[in-house]
């Protein structure tokens, strides 16, 4: 018997039904806790939904009445108040037990974060059966400590605190327990107003509403600060330029430089106490600049290692946030995996963060940490970055994977990731399924087989009737990935925004021979899909994220596909007026996509930096003009077997901001070595 996301290790059938008319009352123990109120408030309006009335909550010494009591408390506070022997809760924290019979429910668990779990399977229950429920008893809990979701706050988009508070809302219902927001520099500092100006950035007030709202849904908010690279948004400004390891990349802190540790101290003395979180993680990915030319640091490289150089800072920082902050220090474990040698002397109070995000059968970089007794989180991701729509079958098989080898190794948890590279235009909604499929396999031993994933995914994420929403999203998703086969995923943003005709390589034989018009008409109809689903759909802003990304596929598919019959028109094969009529009518798509984008921004983030967004738009809208024009130029001069000079496009130049091809192109580190 499946039932619900995540589903509940153990459920137990029973005989009879529960008939929603039959509640009369919501009951809450005298000794219950705030999270409990919240947690029976979201229990009422779920079953205001369905019935269209409103179930009392009482909070008192003993039930006011015996029969059509939702029950929610501890079980030593039950067992007394309903003179009744409870079944044994799980002794994880956060486990719980459910028991519905027919007048009566009763949510037991020993924390208030295990009852708002309760609450949660039961509310999934009701959109799943509505009116009338079975008769069961659940005996659950998570199979991780920490469940969470990271988002990317530094790329140029920025949530609403709304929309931030609705997401939490989503990631409680599926139990999951933690919610990062990767930032760079997107808060309001006031000893350094510089590096937030103009950005959208969350300021102190935010952060600590959205902290009490994380609270009150069971979600803890932990700061994320990159702190040594990944620097790049701060260290461009003329005040700060001095702080570089590399003044040309402006990417990471120099990490000999004591002053770029008494920066660090003044962001932290502003930023940590809007959190409630005893844990903070400092960032530290990718400083690949370390050990490059013109590097200030490298004569301490030369003399002590790269490895142990980067340790000794992240050594520094520990200490500062331990004992200055008194938090536990979290932290990106990739440059650790590659200087192994640092491993046996990392502090043991450490969380390492074990990022990975291909879709690969097995995931031996859990090994290192776990042989040496470091404490980890493994981290896949979405796979929705510098993408229209998320490679989801890609993500399917990483976050599936990943989180199984970490469960095998004893990793405490899993973070989902959906980061926001090039211009943040991969919208949060599209990364749903995602966060859905992190949450199943990190609370459950044995994860839902995919097929019983989808089944539920539609009723208890999206609401009843959406079963053809969720086959849309697996159909876009992509395809099986091997090297003979189209990447769909990856290549669904360069067919919007760019073209052959600017000599990229990626407009290849196997994108020539893919059906992009048969998938063009597979993606308008799950736009259509998705537009229907909108109104009753009980994530309306996700749903409608879904159809401007199926739009914008169809349409990249379309322009792509016109673009290859324009190459075969240069060799000297094909027609030019039929070509220009497509044209005209592709830039007239192009303007809806456009201002689609605009209006789904609009709707759940600040205005932030959405130009930079907007230029790779503007961009591909220049590549469809300059073919166009290149064919009224020459209309007159085709003949079958003519061949002409293809038109030229010119190829997008990122802004600085987000032009990073200097920091990981091996050519371009062979230039400056």
């Amino acid at each position: 018997m499946y039932l619900g996301i995540p589903h509940p290790q153990k459920v137990t059938p029973r005989d009879g039904f529960l008939a929603l008319d039959d509640l009369l009352l919501l009951y809450l123990p005298a000794n219950a806790e705030a999270l409990d109120l919240a947690a029976a408030q979201l229990i009422q309006q779920e079953m205001a939904r369905f019935s269209g009335r409103t179930v009392p909550i009482s909070k008192a010494w003993t039930p006011p009445c015996s029969h059509g009591v939702i029950a929610l408390g501890s079980s030593q506070a039950l067992a007394k108040t309903l003179g009744i022997t409870l079944p044994q809760v799980p002794e994880d924290e956060e486990g719980y037990t459910l028991e519905i019979a027919p007048g009566q429910v009763i949510l037991c668990a020993d924390t208030a974060r295990g009852r708002l779990w309760a609450a949660q399977t039961f509310r999934q229950l009701l959109r799943q059966y509505g009116d009338t429920l079975p008769a069961l008893h659940i005996c659950d809990s998570p199979a991780m400590r920490y469940r969470g979701v990271m988002l990317d706050l530094a790329r140029r988009k920025v949530p609403e605190l709304d929309t931030l508070k609705q997401f939490v809302d989503t990631l409680s219902l599926l139990k999951l327990n933690m919610l990062q927001l990767q930032v760079e520099h997107t808060f309001q500092w006031r000893r350094h107003p510089h590096i937030g100006a103009g950005c959208g950035s969350l300021s102190c007030e935010d952060i600590l509403a959205l902290d009490a709202h994380c609270r009150e849904r069971g979600v803890e908010l932990v700061p994320m600060l990159q702190s040594f690279g990944h620097m790049r948004n701060i260290l461009m400004q003329d005040e700060y330029r001095h702080l570089s390891e590399n003044e040309r990349l402006q990417w990471s802190l120099n990490p000999t430089d004591p002053a770029t540790l008494r920066f660090m101290d003044e962001l932290y003395e502003e930023y940590l106490p809007c959190f409630t979180s005893t844990l903070v993680n400092i960032g530290s990915d990718e400083t690949v600049d370390l050990g490059r030319k013109d590097g200030k640091s490298n004569a301490e490289i030369a003399r002590l290692g790269q490895g142990r150089v980067y340790f000794n800072r992240i050594l520094a920082l520990h200490e500062l946030l331990t004992e200055k902050y008194g938090k536990r220090v979290m932290m990106w474990g990739d440059v650790v995996l590659h200087h192994p040698e640092m491993i046996p002397d990392l502090p043991k109070d450490l969380l390492l963060l074990n990022w990975h995000y291909n879709p690969d059968k097995d995931f031996p970089q859990v090994k290192p940490f776990a042989e040496h007794g470091i404490p980890q989180i493994v981290c896949p991701g979405t796979n929705s970055w510098g993408r229209i729509f998320p490679s989801v079958n890609w993500a399917w098989d990483n976050i599936d994977h990943f989180v199984r080898d970490g469960k095998a190794v004893g990793a405490l948890g899993m973070l989902n990731t959906d980061w926001g590279d090039g211009g943040h235009f991969n919208l949060l909604g599209c990364s749903y399924y995602s966060f859905a499929q992190g949450a199943e396999v990190s609370w459950t031993p044995e994860p839902l087989p995919r097929a019983e994933f989808e089944r539920l995914l539609a009723p208890v994420l999206f609401g009843p009737d959406c079963e053809a929403l969720v086959a849309a999203i697996h159909a876009l998703g992509g395809g099986e990935y091997h090297s003979e086969a189209w990447d769909t995923g990856s290549m669904s943003s360069v067919m919007v925004f760019k073209s052959p005709f600017e000599g990229d390589g990626r407009f290849d034989d196997k994108l020539r021979n893919a059906p992009l018009l048969a998938e063009a008409t597979r993606d308008t109809q799950a736009a259509r899909i998705f537009e229907q689903a909108m109104t009753r759909s009980l994530e309306p802003d996700a749903v409608a994220d879904l159809a401007w990304a199926a739009r914008a596929l169809a349409y990249g598919k379309d322009k792509t596909a016109w673009m290859f019959e324009v190459e075969k028109l240069a060799g000297g094969e094909g027609n030019a007026d039929s070509l220009l009529a497509t044209g005209a009518e592709l830039l007239a798509v192009y303007a809806e996509v456009v201002d689609g984008f605009c209006r789904r921004w609009a709707a759940e983030n600040r205005r932030s930096e959405i130009d930079l967004a907007l230029e790779q738009f503007a961009h591909g809208a220049q590549g469809l003009q300059v073919v166009i024009e290149w064919l009224q130029a020459h209309q007159g001069e085709f003949a079958p077997g003519k061949q002409l000079a293809p038109p030229v496009v010119p190829g997008y130049v990122f802004p600085w901001k987000e032009n990073i091809s200097s920091i990981w192109w091996v050519e371009e580190w062979e230039k400056l070595s």
